[in-house]
């Protein structure tokens, strides 16, 4: 394990750096030391720090399409990127209505992918992306949503950012309690593999990569 010392203002360079280009899925999460992934709002703005909002930024600029849930998109108010077009799974395209990047869309335009069951088919909708001309997904999503991703069988990474995981490389947990944290994120055991976990400041930032089946 590694602690990065990011100088004041390097955040977003430094993390884009760190995380490699990759085709596909990549998942990225936040969650506290005890692997919550909202607060007490519902939302993950509460347990998120200004280090989280650089990863967030971070890989949006390394994607070619932001994707994420009906849910996730009206809880946490989701507004356009800059980076990438999202696109939004849901049951009905009108119960986005009151998203803010529904409302206002910048200069990517919004993607919808329909979904007739709570069972996503994300090998489908990888399909529908990649037809459309992309090759990198961002998946930004709760835990139900991202265990049904893991399971799906597409090759994938996950991207999770402990906040509180790590105040200093000499505090932080050790493997094994970071395989704990990852089993309450995704509520059970996966054979993803870690191939990065390093500490800037109070997070622990680890990438998981999972061999397709």
């Amino acid at each position: 394990m590694e602690s990065l010392q990011i100088a004041e203002g390097q955040a977003f360079n430094v993390l884009g750096a760190r995380i490699p280009n990759w085709s596909g899925w990549l998942a990225s999460i936040v969650v506290d030391e005890f692997g919550n992934h909202v607060g007490a709002d519902g939302t993950s703005k509460t347990i998120a720090n200004d280090l989280d909002l650089q990863l967030l930024m971070a890989l949006r600029s390394k994607c070619s399409v932001i994707v994420t849930t009906g849910a996730t998109a009206r809880a946490e108010k989701y507004k356009s990127s800059r980076f990438a077009p999202i696109a939004f799974i849901t049951k009905n395209q009108n119960s986005l209505s009151d998203v803010p990047a529904v409302i206002s869309v910048g200069t990517n335009p919004n993607i919808f992918l329909e979904s007739s069951s709570d069972i996503i088919d994300f090998v489908e909708f990888g399909t529908k992306l990649s037809r459309l001309g992309h090759t990198s997904f961002l998946f930004e999503g709760g835990p139900s949503t991202l265990q049904q991703l893991v399971d799906s069988g597409n090759p994938m990474q996950l991207v999770l950012s402990i906040i509180n995981g790590g105040q200093s490389a000499h505090d932080a947990a050790d493997h094994e309690d970071l395989q704990q944290v990852l089993y309450r994120v995704l509520a059970k055991d996966y054979a993803l593999e870690l191939a990065d976990d390093f500490i800037v400041g109070p997070n622990r930032i680890t990438r998981w990569v999972k061999q397709g089946s």
